[in-house]
């Protein structure tokens, strides 16, 4: 079985276990691959573990992750926004919301290609800014930038 395969169905029995509405030892998840695999295994457990951490109304922050090194807390930071303190120690996240503000001129739905809208995160002169996930190839959060209609040209 290939590292990509065996990443996959970890990552699948990781998420359907949250689906179950179990918690599942994130720990026991990246026992399953060689040591020198975990800290790319992780990568792709963490979104997901944050992902339903706060849906179930936790308070997520970087430093929970600190039994899984340094690096794990820096990851971990990139994914929740800073509410508190700007150092990476001190970000937390709510539980994450639905798309909380309207959808671009002609979007009619939450889901742009294999991109599910989560939360707008951002607008400006360009266009505007969303939190989206990602499914396909890889599930991961992604930041998501819509370019206004008016700017939009087939150039």
């Amino acid at each position: 079985m290939s590292q990509r395969s065996q990443f996959e169905k970890i990552v699948d029995e990781f998420d359907a276990a949250w689906l179950r509405g179990e918690q599942p030892a994130l720990k026991e998840f990246i026992a399953k691959v060689p040591k020198e695999s975990r800290s790319e295994l992780f990568k792709h457990l963490l979104p997901i573990d944050i992902e339903y951490r706060s849906k179930k109304g936790e308070t997520v922050k970087a430093e929970d992750y600190k039994q899984f090194g340094s690096a794990a807390i820096e990851l971990a930071g990139s994914y929740l926004p800073a509410v508190e303190d700007p150092g990476i120690e001190g970000r937390t996240i709510a539980p994450i919301s639905p798309v909380n503000a309207s959808l671009p001129v002609g979007q009619n739905s939450r889901q742009i290609g294999p991109y599910k809208l989560l939360q707008k995160i951002g607008e400006g002169g360009m266009g505007t800014v969303w939190m989206a996930q990602q499914e396909k190839p890889v599930r991961r959060r992604v930041a998501l930038k819509l370019i206004k209609p008016e700017l939009a040209t087939k150039e």
